[in-house]
């Protein structure tokens, strides 16, 4: 149960920043596009959450599959091989996938129409949030420090790179000033990917 717990919320967590990203960073593009710009790619990551010790409490391996119209898929694997999944698709929304009960859970609160246009270094620098810029796999990812409004705490380090369009190359989250969650890239792979890879199953659809 537990480990099932764990998966979860860091599940939940890597797809709020996920969905988190284009709502933040709104103000970073001049106008919607009519033209879909978003790179397809599959990106492989391992995603690391900590205890307040600074000690590893789990590691989930996951893949998300991005394809050109903006559809995704995200798959994750904790270490006792559970999985969890969740997609998106342009006009239906964000749903997460319950196995157990077979069942899409449409999840309202989440963006259903991410505003798409093309992402350029320079609106990354221009971001008042942007902080540096590191080398990740080759690519050159711009830091994006999102701060809680009202105390000033960093609450996430979001690396963006023009490459990935509108997704984050890698995510740092933190909790009362210390990381609680990391999600490293390991590998990269340009390119269409097969339309079964970004559809979920095909379940009846419930609300929350």
């Amino acid at each position: 149960m537990k480990a099932k717990l764990v998966l979860l919320i860091v599940t939940v967590m890597t797809v709020a920043a996920s969905l988190g990203v284009a709502a933040k960073f709104l103000y970073l593009r001049n106008e919607p596009s009519s033209q879909n710009v978003q790179p397809p790619f599959t990106r492989t990551s391992r995603i690391t959450e900590y205890k307040p010790d600074g000690s590893i409490r789990c590691v989930l391996l996951a893949t998300k599959y991005v394809a050109r119209d903006g559809s995704w898929r995200d798959v994750k694997t904790n270490e006792v091989g559970k999985k969890a999944e969740n997609f998106y698709e342009p006009g239906r929304g964000f749903f997460m996938v319950d196995k157990i009960n077979k069942t899409l859970v449409l999840k309202k609160r989440a963006i259903s129409n991410p505003v798409m246009a093309r992402e350029t270094a320079q609106k990354f620098l221009a971001s008042p949030q942007f902080v540096r810029t590191e080398q990740v796999l080759g690519l050159t990812a711009y830091v994006l420090r999102i701060q809680d409004e009202v105390s000033g705490e960093t609450l996430s380090d979001v690396y963006m790179a023009v490459e990935l369009g509108s997704f984050p190359l890698k995510v740092i989250h933190y909790e009362e000033g210390r990381v609680s969650v990391v999600d490293e890239p390991l590998s990269i792979e340009f390119g269409e990917v097969d339309p079964s890879l970004v559809r979920g199953p095909n379940y009846p659809v419930v609300t929350r």
